[in-house]
């Protein structure tokens, strides 16, 4: 564009200096396009060229920058894409790993339920038999007499430490024992019979906010003066489980 500028000024000049002051002032066709051009816009053209041409200039590096900037910014999106893409691989291959644990997992679980569900059952039942036991009811495989015996002895009367007689006779006693379970009291009955055989020592039933409870009483006095009296040398004396520490008057 510029050098068709050039050679468009070269011809004009030629013409001016050949032609008579009348074909000066007269429009002369431009040398390409054939165009009237008015005389005098050379120069014009010129400069409006040397602006493109330095606008064009001043441009060439700014795009360079842009170019090479995105050149950059594509770069990093492709190693970006790359580690993804190796991050998602790996996931991948983790995912595939997990399912595989999983279904081991499960198989596992599958070949351990009965066995779970086994000591589950086994565990209500030992809670169970734990509860009764604290209530004092006996197994039910316990042959024992006193096993037999349990809850159907009458409340509110003693027996004898075998289980198998009422005490007719009324009188006062030393509490030193009680058990919801009528063996547990009969053993401890029979225990402290062997040392303490003074007076004779019974089983009372009784029964204690809705509960069935089987005392051991040690001695049938008629008086009740008496067998304050006696308990309370008992304590002092003789007493040495807390229980008998702790006895206290009961009427058969």
């Amino acid at each position: 564009m510029l050098k068709k500028i050039h050679i468009f000024k070269a011809i004009t000049a030629a013409i001016l200096l050949t032609s008579t002051p009348i074909l000066a002032q007269e429009p002369m066709e431009g040398p390409v396009t054939g165009v009237a051009i008015p005389s005098g816009t050379a120069d014009t053209y010129e400069d409006v060229g040397k602006i493109t041409a330095f606008n064009l200039k001043k441009k060439v590096p700014i795009l360079r920058e842009q170019k090479q900037r995105l050149l950059q910014e594509r770069e990093s999106l492709m190693n970006q894409n790359k580690q993804l893409s190796s991050e998602n691989q790996s996931l991948m291959e983790r995912v595939v790993e997990l399912e595989q644990n999983i279904a081991h997992l499960d198989a596992q679980l599958t070949q351990m339920q009965p066995k779970v569900q086994a000591y589950e059952e086994m565990q209500v039942e030992l809670a169970r038999q734990d509860s009764l036991k604290k209530a004092g009811v006996p197994a039910p495989d316990d042959n024992r007499f006193c096993a037999k015996k349990h809850g159907k002895l009458q409340v509110d009367r003693s027996y004898f430490t075998d289980l198998k007689s009422q005490v007719i006779s009324n009188g006062w006693g030393l509490q030193i024992y009680s058990s919801p379970s009528l063996c547990d009291a009969q053993e401890v009955a029979l225990q402290f019979e062997a040392s303490h055989n003074y007076w004779k020592t019974y089983v009372k039933v009784k029964e204690i906010d809705g509960q069935t409870m089987y005392a051991v009483i040690y001695g049938s006095l008629k008086y009740k003066e008496q067998a304050q009296y006696y308990c309370n040398q008992f304590i002092k004396k003789v007493a040495k489980t807390e229980g008998e520490l702790n006895a206290f008057l009961v009427q058969h």
